[in-house]
């Protein structure tokens, strides 16, 4: 698996993200990846788009972190999305073990672990000077529709006419180095008008 960097403002939030981000969840990612850096990259498409990572993208942007590390999942969108909404599901099947837990959190005393309340352990605060977030505000959720301004459009084609759009769309974006086919679609229509 290969890790490129992306700009933070070229990456795409995926426009029908089934996931609600609260702000609480934005928040402990950002306290995770302040205290341990990035250590799951965001996944993105071929074009940009978020297959996964869209609370890191926004911890990230909270930060104020310009580049984040990607990997590119290319597959058929089918199989993106299946995957975007088995990340997203697949951790609600589990459970924790209270007495492991409860052992594991005695053994970090004093260390903030985003995530857990410090009503959960006690805890040292964790510095929020970055955080510009007020505790008494309501619960804040993000929807796909407040991420991007991005819509799709679909075209069914043919198996072997999909092929040849595909390839003309990378050629046009390699040759005119356009960062993606959708950048290479606009700029044929453009041209074309």
């Amino acid at each position: 698996m290969d890790i490129i960097y992306k700009k933070t403002e070229d990456i795409v939030p995926y426009f029908q993200n089934p996931r609600v981000i609260s702000q609480s969840a934005i928040d402990e990612v950002a306290k995770s990846l302040h205290k341990h850096g990035f250590q799951q990259s965001i996944v993105i498409d071929e074009n940009n788009v978020i297959v996964v990572g869209h609370t890191r993208l926004l911890a990230a942007k909270k930060l104020g972190i310009d580049e984040v590390p990607c990997t590119v999942y290319k597959d058929n969108e089918i199989n993106i999305n299946a995957y975007r909404l088995a990340d997203n599901k697949v951790g609600e099947l589990t459970q924790w073990e209270d007495k492991i837990l409860e052992l594991e959190l005695e053994k970090l005393q004093g260390i903030d672990v985003a995530g857990f309340q410090p009503k959960e352990v006690e805890f040292t605060p964790f510095d929020t000077s970055f955080s510009d977030v007020k505790i008494d505000e309501p619960e804040v959720g993000y929807s796909a529709s407040d991420l991007t301004t991005q819509q799709p459009i679909t075209f069914y084609l043919e198996k072997e006419d999909r092929s040849e759009v595909m390839k003309i769309l990378e050629t046009v974006r390699d040759e005119k180095d356009l960062q993606t086919k959708n950048n290479a679609l606009l700029y044929i229509m453009r041209k074309h008008k």
